[in-house]
């Protein structure tokens, strides 16, 4: 207990040194945390994003795939009727299921036309599935039933030079040959986030989209879950009745649907490292040279102790609870200000406009106190480790040796 007095007391009685050890480890610990939840924060906007466009879970023909851009096999009438029997029984994870048919066709407008992708949404839960994430930029959204009418990504809506209001055609082929054109009114233009789907795809009504194409089956049954962690828990129920029943399906999460999150997230996981990679160098060496010369400047009053009969192992005990109370200050200050730092950029409400993409996003930081577990340990072993050398060589001093320096 004398020991742990002792060295608080030294802590403050160095005070000049204390503080500018403080001011590295906060400013080390909060730039960590900062960035370590401005990413958790990232990551959890992308996820929403994401999940609420393809869903939790994603339904499909066992031979669908994903990353193929040519036709893709359908989910049967039949079938799709089954499985809508199973999931009207004992899912109450399921909060909502939107059901989406794609097809591939030419667009024309006046004497403009383009190859487009067009997407049959449930008109009644446009709030999920593949147009969620949207910005009416002229006209009105989609409505109910089969009426024939369209909106368009804002990049078809230039390339043809379609406008609310007006009239154009939709030409596909059907999987047995058959042309199909059938006229629909321009409703709307929209804005989705991606630059890409804005210049390619075209949303309408599912009833008119199977009626389009001739098929009373769809692509793909989207489910959205009440909460993300009963993912596995579903999928795997759905899996074995979906084997259980015979069915020609499969389910796929989320993440296997859209995989550019995981690059994504690998790609800022790096990111991330370099920056601990550097903080942590920096901060290594600032607190090393101030911990050296606060002990060197206290050489003759170690000597003091060790000749009165202080033990090596008391003596470094000493200056390790000296580091560790230094230490403690710093990670509190730092978890204070950065608390501090990130409730106002949240407050001020900064958005930036990600690569690839028309929409701005929120500059969110994610604040839960469980982000600043990292950073803390880091720092707490940079701390220590830039302790170590000095207070290790300061301990196996000879008595004689310390006493003599001047």
């Amino acid at each position: 207990m004398l020991l742990v007095v002792h060295a608080l007391l030294n802590v403050v009685h160095n005070l000049r040194r204390t503080l500018a050890a403080v001011v590295i480890i906060a400013l080390g610990t909060g730039l960590l945390f900062l960035s370590h939840a401005y990413l958790q924060g990232l990551y959890s906007i992308l996820s929403f994003g994401i999940r609420n466009q393809a869903g939790d879970l994603q339904i499909h023909h066992a031979d669908y795939d994903h990353a193929s851009m040519t036709a893709q096999p359908l989910i049967p009438g039949d079938v799709l009727t089954r499985m809508e029997r199973i999931l009207a029984g004992d899912f109450p994870e399921v909060r909502t299921v939107s059901r989406e048919l794609l097809f591939g066709g030419l667009f024309e407008a006046g004497a403009q036309s383009q190859g487009v992708s067009g997407v049959g949404l449930e008109t009644d839960r446009l709030h999920r599935g593949s147009a969620s994430r949207r910005v009416l930029v002229a006209g009105t959204d989609l409505t109910y039933g089969d009426d024939p009418h369209t909106i368009l990504g804002e990049g078809v809506a230039k390339q043809v030079d379609a406008e609310p209001g007006g009239s154009a055609t939709v030409q596909v082929y059907t999987d047995s040959g058959q042309e199909r054109r059938l006229e629909v009114q321009v409703k709307g233009v929209i804005r989705t986030g991606s630059s890409f789907a804005d210049a390619y795809f075209i949303y309408v009504p599912l009833p008119f989209a199977q009626r389009l194409t001739g098929t009373d089956g769809v692509h793909r049954m989207l489910l959205f879950l009440r909460h993300e962690r009963q993912l596995a828990t579903v999928r795997g129920r759905l899996s074995e009745l979906i084997e259980g029943h015979d069915l020609p399906l499969a389910v796929s999460s989320w993440r296997e649907v859209q995989d550019f999150y995981d690059q994504l997230k690998s790609f800022y996981d790096v990111l991330f490292t370099f920056v601990i990679a550097v903080v942590t160098v920096l901060s290594m060496v600032a607190i090393f040279a101030i911990i050296s010369v606060s002990f060197l400047e206290r050489l003759r009053e170690l000597g003091s102790l060790r000749a009165i009969g202080t033990t090596r192992a008391e003596l470094l005990s000493l200056l390790l609870v000296e580091a560790l109370a230094t230490y403690l200050v710093g990670a509190a200050a730092a978890l204070g200000l950065g608390l501090a730092a990130g409730t106002i950029i949240n407050a001020l409400g900064i958005t930036f406009v990600p690569i690839g993409s028309n929409l701005a996003v929120p500059f969110y930081i994610d604040l839960e106190p469980r982000y600043f577990l990292i950073p803390a340990a880091i720092t707490l072993l940079m701390t220590a480790a830039a302790a170590l050398v000095p207070v290790v060589r300061t301990a196996r001093m000879s008595v004689a040796h310390v006493l003599r320096h001047q």
